[in-house]
């Protein structure tokens, strides 16, 4: 049993240890997209669906009144979610005071399986331009954000454009958590690029052309998963023309977005991003996201192979420091673009709890269902 263990451990640290030098050298050969001054040319329908964000949204009104870009080649388009709270006031608001831009606010009633898809399928239906944005009603953005947008149009020939996120940290233990967490998701969305072989978007900061959505029937063959409107629509841009599906690596694309602020509501949030990983047809990330597990599921078993005295515990420390060490590498890349720093005491502590929470949430995922926004949906 002692030498079956370690072989397994060796193998899967092995296969972990190639896919992460991969995703790291991807994000290295992705280059950063430096902006020009160009004239703007392409308009954009910016789709923001929300249910009870009352606390964020002025501060996403504020971001759109801030940009710099001419208000007639943009439009707001916000759904609201049957939110329960004062959401729809503030909004009315601020379009009171903000006359001048070009915002609409429309209701999603009766809401079904998904309903995030079926608000942005509402807002897509009376979209006034080809190219469609759509972020989050708790994300927040710079001046120049639509300015790289339209300068990558003009630079690149493509059909969709996956924009990074971040999140807004206070410094606290479980936000530093999260963005560290996150931090590894954008590190892989950078990598798969960078290599060819793109698997992770996010719905928070993605671009498309409304045209492409309409010819590959946008979210139809999916709308019984709750979640997903980001994933499985790259999927289908992949197979009408990957070469069009394109990575705008900048730092003034970067869509800021607030953490869950408890752990229950985080464990939730991915447990709700996990949820749709079997349903996805693209097979490096279903391969990415199996050796992920596999590696976290062994390290949360080193303390029983250690306890039964399967394993030595200098064997179980070397693999568990070769994990973090090449872990680090990755997200050293990544914290660098996003001109950040990582707190080497907190990291360390973050990887000895991250295998934990990644089976508790890869093992939950498969249940039968989540909980979000006070709703209850099924998996």
């Amino acid at each position: 049993m002692n030498e079956i263990v370690l072989i397994i451990g060796s193998v899967i640290s092995f296969i972990y240890l190639i896919l992460i030098l991969l995703l790291s050298i991807g994000s290295i050969k992705l280059k950063d997209f430096n902006p020009s001054k160009k004239n703007q040319q392409n308009s954009f329908s910016v789709i923001i669906p929300f249910r009870n964000e009352a606390p964020h949204l002025k501060a996403l009104l504020n971001s759109f009144k801030n940009l710099d870009y001419p208000v007639r080649q943009f439009e707001i388009i916000l759904v609201n979610d049957a939110s329960t709270d004062n959401s729809e006031s503030i909004i009315l608001d601020f379009v009171t005071q903000n006359q001048t831009l070009q915002l609409q606010l429309l209701q999603l009633k009766n809401a079904t399986t998904a309903p995030k898809k079926e608000a942005l399928e509402k807002a897509l239906k009376i979209a006034q331009f080809n190219w469609i944005i759509t972020t989050d009603a708790d994300c927040v953005f710079a001046q120049n954000w639509l300015n790289t947008f339209d300068n990558f149009i003009q630079s690149n020939n493509c059909d969709m454009m996956v924009a990074p996120v971040n999140f807004i940290s206070d410094n606290s233990f479980l936000q530093n958590f999260q963005q560290t967490d996150f931090m590894s998701l954008m590190g892989a969305t950078q990598g798969g690029f960078g290599i060819k072989f793109p698997f992770l978007c996010n719905g928070a900061n993605l671009c498309y052309k409304k045209s492409v959505f309409m010819a590959v029937n946008g979210f139809e063959g999916n709308k019984n998963i709750a979640s997903g409107d980001d994933i499985f629509l790259m999927e289908k841009f992949l197979k009408h023309d990957k070469n069009k599906v394109k990575y705008l690596k900048s730092f003034d694309s970067i869509v800021q977005t607030s953490p869950q602020k408890t752990w229950k509501e985080f464990v939730n949030q991915r447990i709700r991003w996990a949820s749709k990983t079997t349903a996805y047809e693209n097979i490096t990330g279903k391969l990415v996201g199996l050796i992920v597990l596999s590696m976290n599921f062994w390290l949360f078993l080193s303390f029983i192979f250690l306890v039964l005295k399967w394993i030595s515990p200098v064997k179980i420390l070397f693999i568990w420091m070769l994990k973090i060490t090449i872990d680090y590498f990755l997200l050293s890349r990544i914290s660098k673009f996003y001109r950040t720093k990582i707190a080497i005491t907190q990291y360390i502590i973050f990887s000895f709890i991250y295998p934990f929470y990644t089976v508790l949430v890869g093992f939950l995922s498969f249940g039968k269902g989540y909980k979000w926004k006070d709703r209850n949906f099924l998996r």
